[in-house]
């Protein structure tokens, strides 16, 4: 009973999260499918946008680097991968110090990044409330 509730849960995720490619996040967790759905959770609930932030206020680019760096990773593992190239843009960024470039697109980014996690959050707290 509980594998087709996480299976409906799974194509619920799948239609209301237009900004996770499924198949590319399930097929890097050998198509196992809670095993995605924790690391969709942990995702959520490991967010660096504070510190992003932090970073971005001090100029402190290469703390900014490192973490922009881990939210392209962990993003491109659960399929958002827009999230994860824009990360990407903002990590060579950092790394070549075109601070111009961070301050125009950091906003945007971290807009969009709220947006992902809101949008995982809102989710899982559905499928909570849902027992499934």
């Amino acid at each position: 009973m509980r594998e087709k509730k996480s299976l409906k849960s799974l194509d619920k995720l799948v239609s209301s999260l237009e900004f996770l490619n499924f198949e590319q996040g399930k097929k890097r967790c050998m198509n196992d499918e809670e095993f995605y759905l924790e690391l969709v959770k942990e995702f959520a609930e490991e967010s660096k946008l504070k510190t992003l932030q932090e970073n971005y206020q001090r100029q402190d680019w290469p703390q900014y680097r490192m973490n922009v760096h881990t939210i392209k990773s962990s993003a491109a593992y659960i399929g958002a991968e827009e999230l994860s190239q824009q990360a990407r843009l903002l990590e060579n960024a950092a790394k070549e110090g075109n601070q111009a470039y961070l301050v125009a697109k950091h906003i945007e980014f971290t807009q969009y990044y709220q947006k992902v996690l809101q949008g995982i959050k809102d989710f899982l707290a559905e499928i909570e409330s849902a027992g499934a």
